[in-house]
């Protein structure tokens, strides 16, 4: 969800000109705009970052993991 961010921020910066196309914005809305967008648009990108490396890994008692235990939810599995 984080690459979304990135068009996010291009679209906040630019939006006072584009969407004020029949009438000015103050300069106001345009300064905020812009750093929130600039904001947006580089945070973006950093929280992407941060879960690439991330993978999802089975937990050790997974049943889909071979040689793994049954889950029990802290029951012991019967002996057989």
């Amino acid at each position: 969800m984080g690459w979304a961010l990135a068009p996010l921020g291009v679209w906040l910066i630019i939006s006072p000109w584009v969407a004020t196309a029949a009438h000015t914005a103050r300069a106001g809305i345009i300064w905020n705009n812009v750093w929130l967008g600039a904001v947006v648009a580089l945070l973006g990108p950093a929280a992407m970052g941060l879960t690439a490396g991330v993978s999802r890994r089975p937990r050790a008692t997974d049943p889909r993991r071979p040689g793994a235990e049954p889950l029990t939810r802290g029951v012991p599995a019967p002996n057989h």
